[in-house]
């Protein structure tokens, strides 16, 4: 067994095993080598290595370092992330490409972050601009806002559309309408954004100042109108499948969205106080307050 660096791999380094098959006069300069990912179609990878011998400078041949056909090797590579939707999956290799699997797609090289939804997928790339693919009813195709995916800082996903904060902290919405993928009607108070949170049918946005933005699906979050008086100094927000709860700075937390998925806290109200977060399941919350106890 031995151990090699992979040049191109810079920070959280992972061990990847390999099977080679070299000749013994061939030298450790450059490599060619395929990674395979369960379910994906293997892919042709190249990169320099050299060995990782504190007594080694320089490179050295396969006979010299006592390699043979079918020698076990570890490579230390990125990460390999996965996103997946309900069908597919894509993969961000240790390079910046992308394998995706399980639908036609594109591969794209320098990723830097994937979102997914049910169908769809939505990549950064390392320049902030943004690749996309998928059905285009599930933001596949964002080709109708394509010119405004530049300098995209972080992407959010509903079930079958995206929503992409830029540098300047306006946002772009793509995909299906009924989902979240239609803006316009928010698009003004879009600005100064900070942080989007996503349920399945709708986004909220919380803005420089502490307010909340939020589209889409009115009855599961997307109006937000009769608790708007209330969402002031919004510190996090938290989303279940229809419904969203943030937390203020006083500890208070206000609820909104059906309220079979927990948009209605009316119940427990009294008891929300001093909360310091909040997580969701699919069709509730809990709220963790300074004293360590527990609202749900």
């Amino acid at each position: 067994m031995g151990r090699w660096w992979f040049g191109k791999a810079l920070h959280h380094l992972t061990p990847i095993a390999l099977q080679l098959g070299l000749c013994e006069t061939a030298r450790l300069v450059e490599l060619n080598y395929t990674v395979s990912l369960p379910g994906a179609p293997a892919q042709e990878m190249h990169s320099d290595i050299s060995p990782m011998n504190e007594t080694q400078h320089g490179h050295v041949t396969v006979e010299e370092a006592e390699l043979r056909d079918m020698d076990s090797l570890m490579l230390c590579t990125q990460p390999v992330r996965v996103a997946r939707s309900s069908l597919a999956f894509s993969a961000i290799l240790g390079d910046g490409s992308v394998v995706p699997w399980g639908v036609d797609g594109t591969i794209a090289e320098s990723v830097k972050e994937i979102q997914s939804n049910v169908f769809a997928f939505a990549a950064i790339l390392t320049d902030g601009f943004v690749a996309t693919w998928g059905p285009p009813r599930y933001g596949g195709d964002s080709r109708a806002v394509q010119e405004q995916l530049h300098r995209v800082t972080h992407i959010q996903a509903t079930r079958a559309a995206f929503a992409a904060i830029l540098s300047d902290r306006s946002v772009v919405a793509w995909g299906d309408p009924a989902t979240g993928g239609d803006s316009s009607a928010a698009q003004q108070q879009l600005r100064n954004v900070q942080e989007i949170q996503a349920n399945s049918v709708a986004y909220a946005a919380i803005l420089g100042d502490g307010s909340v933005v939020t589209w889409g699906h009115d009855l599961s979050g997307g109006d937000s109108r009769a608790v708007q008086h209330q969402l002031n100094s919004v510190k996090q927000i938290q989303a279940s499948d229809h419904a969203f709860a943030a937390v203020l700075a006083d500890g208070c937390v206000v609820a909104w969205g059906a309220a079979k998925s927990g948009g209605d806290s009316s119940a427990v109200q009294e008891q929300l106080k001093d909360v310091q977060k909040i997580q969701a399941s699919s069709a509730a919350f809990a709220a963790i307050r300074s004293d360590g106890s527990v609202v749900t």
